[in-house]
Order: C-alpha cells, then sequence, then structure tokens
C-alpha cells in the first residue's frame, strides 16, 4: 500500500493500488491522487508537495515537471504545478477549520488559460469510466464549467461522486469551487482596487481592476 503525504497538511493517505483519491489521517480531507502510484512516483509526489506546502513554489514546480517529463499525461501533476504557478496554499480557516485556497504569486495570464490547468482539466476526463449515466454526467459538469456556472457544474460532479470515487469528477468539483471562490474575490476587488509592487519590476506597481485585468503602471 503506497503512503502519499496529504497536499493541504502533510498527513498520511494510505492509497491503495488504483485508488483515484484518498482521505488524510490527520486533516481528514479528500484529495486526488495520481493514476500510478509505484513507489518512485509516490515519492516524486510527496517530495513536490513537501516543497508546496513550505511555499517552495519554484522547488516543487521542478519536481512536478520531472513527473510530466516520464508522463505528460498525468492530470494531478498538471494539477499541482498550476497550484505552484499560481502560488496556492491551502490554509485553515481558524473558525471553520476547512482548507481555503490562498494565493501567493501574481501571474499576467489568468488561471483559465493556464497550459497545466487545461491540460489537467483534458488529462483527467480521459480516465476510464463505465456507466453511461455517469459519463453523461460528467460532461454536463464540465460543459458548466465551460459556461462558468459554478454552483450546477459543481451539483453534477457531486451526483457522480455520490455513486462513485471518481477522481476526474473530483477535480472538476475542486475547480468548481475554487472558480467560484476568484468570482466572489473578483467582486471584492472591483469595490476596492487593489495596487500592490509589481513582481516582475518593483520600480512599477500592479493595479487590479478585477481578477482579470490590471493596470500596470510607474508611481510618479
Amino acid at each position: 500500500m503506497a503512503i502519499f503525504k496529504c497536499k493541504m497538511c502533510g498527513g498520511d493517505i494510505n492509497a491503495e493500488t488504483g485508488a483515484a483519491f484518498g482521505t488524510c489521517d490527520s486533516c481528514g480531507i479528500t484529495s486526488t491522487l495520481p493514476k500510478d502510484n509505484d513507489e518512485k512516483l509516490v515519492n516524486l509526489f510527496n517530495r513536490a508537495n513537501h516543497f508546496r506546502r513550505l511555499n517552495e513554489f519554484d522547488k516543487a514546480l521542478s519536481t512536478y515537471e520531472n513527473i510530466l517529463n516520464e508522463d505528460n499525461t498525468n492530470a494531478e501533476a498538471h494539477w499541482c504545478a498550476t497550484l505552484c504557478r499560481y502560488g496556492i496554499e491551502y490554509v485553515e480557516d481558524p473558525r471553520t477549520h476547512e482548507r481555503v485556497p490562498t494565493c501567493h504569486r501574481v501571474q499576467y495570464v489568468p488561471i483559465m488559460t493556464d497550459a497545466d490547468y487545461l491540460a489537467a482539466l483534458e488529462y483527467a476526463q480521459d480516465d476510464e469510466l463505465s456507466d453511461p449515466e455517469l459519463i453523461a454526467l460528467l460532461k454536463r459538469g464540465y460543459m458548466f464549467i465551460e459556461e462558468e456556472d459554478w454552483d450546477r457544474a459543481e451539483e453534477y460532479f457531486e451526483r457522480v461522486l455520490e455513486e462513485q470515487d471518481y477522481a476526474p469528477a473530483y477535480i472538476g468539483k475542486l475547480c468548481a469551487l475554487w472558480r467560484r471562490q476568484l468570482k466572489d474575490m473578483e467582486k471584492l476587488i472591483s469595490d476596492n482596487p487593489l495596487i500592490i509592487p509589481d513582481p516582475n519590476n518593483y520600480d512599477q506597481v500592479v493595479r487590479f481592476e478585477s481578477i482579470y485585468e490590471l493596470t500596470v503602471y510607474t508611481p510618479l
């Protein structure tokens, strides 16, 4: 039995061979797992996830890219690479104890067009699912993601997960939850524009009009 380290807290996830996802013994959160879990792959994922939990995103990204050099269809590695590129840390809410995605990095490219994000969705859907009704529900879920209807997307992925523990449905659900949180963030920023130093040029600042629109300029 392979032991993965939880992406959220670093606890143990005991995974049976071929398991699509598993539950952490410490925080109780369910996480997606890679399709293969040989010892070398498990060690690489655990190493990369360790760096990402320490917010050492470049080191983590380099390890995920090593995994993708061996298998570019690994949806889990593409997803984790996206988390690194945008500096996503799952921070525990002290009131609810839920793990909330928190962004530490600014990118000029929206996450919806990020190559690894798109690859994670594509290769997650390539996994086998035999029940035609569940296949139809999964496709509807991803259709609603494309239409940016996050609530209905989550509903359809939940219906799949009620019948079968299936990683692509879980990844779809995570995407829907994440996008809904970004939508809430967009409203907050539109009401209160955010100005921060440009991470690529400290002589300039970045003004966020929304999570998708920004202006870079040099202060007077």
